[in-house]
C-alpha cells in the first residue's frame, strides 16, 4: 500500500443514506467557536455522488456554505434503533464457549503450600524494605505508619 493512501477511507454512499458531517475550524468558523462545540453535526441525507470521493449533501440554508463535501469530513450515520456492526476484528460466534480459559485457583494442597510460600517471601520483603525506609527517612507522619504498618500484615485468611 502506497504511503500516501495509507488513511484513505474507502466508503460509498448512496443517495439516500443520512451521513454526519465534519464541521472544520475553516469552514464552519460559527460552528467551532470553543472546544466544548460539537465537532460533528447531522444526520443529514446524501443526495448527489459528484466525484468518486465527493457528494452533496442536503444541507440546510443556515449553515451558509457550500454542500459538497469530501469523503474525509463524512461519517455514516447508524439509528439508534439499529444493530451496530461489530467493531471487533475476531468477534466470537453465536454459541461458541470460552471454555479453554485458564483458572487461577489452586487445584491441590501441594499448590496451595507453594502459593503460601510465596506469599511469605513477598511479606519478609515488604517488611525489610519499609523497615530500611524507616531508617533513611526523617520524623514521619502518622499516616505513613499506618500505611507502613498495613503493608507489614498478612491479608486476612491468605497464611494460617
Amino acid at each position: 500500500m502506497n504511503q500516501a493512501n495509507k488513511r484513505k477511507k474507502n466508503v460509498q454512499y448512496q443517495p439516500g443514506d443520512l451521513v454526519w458531517i465534519h464541521l472544520r475550524k475553516e469552514r464552519f468558523p460559527g460552528k467551532r467557536k470553543s472546544k466544548l462545540m460539537p465537532r460533528s453535526d447531522g444526520p443529514f441525507e446524501i443526495i448527489d455522488k459528484i466525484g468518486p470521493n465527493a457528494y452533496k449533501v442536503d444541507l440546510p440554508g443556515e449553515y451558509g456554505v457550500s454542500a459538497t463535501f469530501n469523503v474525509a469530513d463524512l461519517s455514516p450515520y447508524f439509528d439508534p434503533s439499529d444493530e451496530l456492526p461489530s467493531l471487533r476484528t475476531n468477534s466470537h460466534q453465536a454459541g461458541e464457549d470460552d471454555g479453554d480459559q485458564a483458572t487461577l485457583e489452586p487445584k491441590d494442597d501441594e499448590e496451595i503450600k507453594e502459593v503460601q510460600k510465596v506469599i511469605k517471601e513477598i511479606q519478609t520483603m515488604v517488611k525489610s524494605i519499609t523497615s530500611q525506609a524507616q531508617e533513611l527517612l526523617p520524623e514521619t507522619s502518622e499516616s505513613s505508619l499506618v500505611f507502613v504498618n498495613q503493608l507489614t500484615q498478612a491479608p486476612l485468611g491468605m497464611i494460617d
